[in-house]
């Protein structure tokens, strides 16, 4: 599961003054199994590994807070392709067609897969076609990156 590093607060020194701005940074960790870099310096793995909330520290002391990225987290951070339909249009498709827990969608032409995740996350399975082989292998990424199980892909012509 990925997990969200966010720095809170940013000092300087202005005129020989220091000064605490809130300036909030979030970093994306993909990898917990792997040390991350930020800018700040490094976190260590192990510490990758702790509960959220906790305040984790880079090797030049600054201070991070973990928490595990949700499904909007990892959402925004897919690979789009062209003509992505995007959270804000998924929602109205939803509200829209009263997409729900017992729904089984069929979608033609999954592209980057986007909408066909969306619809997952409410929908009971979502079985979605696409016939490009350039966008196969990026579907099925984003699908596990998603963690999703009630998604079917089939490399095929819908009609």
């Amino acid at each position: 599961m990925a997990k969200l590093l966010i720095q809170r607060e940013h000092k300087e020194s202005i005129d020989g003054r220091d000064r605490v701005t809130i300036e909030e940074k979030i970093y994306f960790v993909t990898d917990v199994n792997r040390d991350f870099m930020t800018p700040n310096g490094s976190v260590k793995k192990a510490d990758l590994q702790q509960a959220d909330g906790t305040i984790v520290k880079t090797n030049t002391g600054k201070e991070l807070i973990l928490i595990e990225a949700d499904f909007a987290d990892q959402f925004a951070h897919i690979r789009k392709l062209p003509q992505t339909v995007m959270p804000k249009d998924i929602g109205l498709i939803i509200a829209m067609t009263g997409v729900g827990p017992d729904t089984m969608v069929l979608d033609a032409g999954a592209g980057s897969g986007a909408l066909a995740a969306g619809l997952a996350r409410v929908a009971k399975h979502v079985t979605t076609y696409e016939m490009r082989d350039d966008f196969i292998e990026n579907i099925k990424k984003n699908f596990e990156h998603l963690g999703l199980k009630n998604v079917t892909l089939k490399h095929a012509d819908i009609t």
